[in-house]
């Protein structure tokens, strides 16, 4: 599932953006890289399997996600957000449901956790780009 927004890129670049989503990113705790290509600026993130994260996939828990920044001319910045990880969290809710109720919870939270996060995402790159331009 990915979510997509336009916004005026006024004197920024893609790139500039690009770099603000990864320190967003690693605010959050997540593990990024950031690619800067001839079509735009590429991010992707995903949660370290460093000590109890390693479990948390299992349990539909973990986080990954992949922002794509094409500038599209005229001055505008097209936003993609690609969320990893989803269509793992509805199947493991199906087992959970079909096992044991409390466990079907889980990755529902997990996908909680993802949504605001790609919500959370969008809101900092508006904040970003109004204070370039300001």
């Amino acid at each position: 599932m990915a979510d997509s927004r336009t916004y005026q890129l006024g004197s920024l670049t893609a790139a500039q953006v690009g770099h603000r989503v990864e320190e967003f990113l690693r605010g959050q705790g997540l593990v990024v890289e950031g690619y800067d290509g001839p079509g735009g600026y590429l991010v992707q993130a995903r949660r370290d399997d460093v000590g109890w994260h390693k479990y948390a996939k299992f349990a539909g828990l973990d986080k990954s996600i992949q922002v794509r920044l094409l500038p599209t001319g005229g001055g505008l910045l097209q936003v993609s957000v690609g969320q990893g990880k989803w269509l793992d969290k509805v199947a493991a809710g199906a087992v959970g449901v079909a096992v044991f109720l409390p466990l079907a919870l889980v990755p529902g939270i997990g996908a909680v956790y993802q949504l605001k996060l790609v919500g959370d995402l969008f809101s900092e790159i508006e904040t970003f780009l109004i204070r370039g331009q300001a």
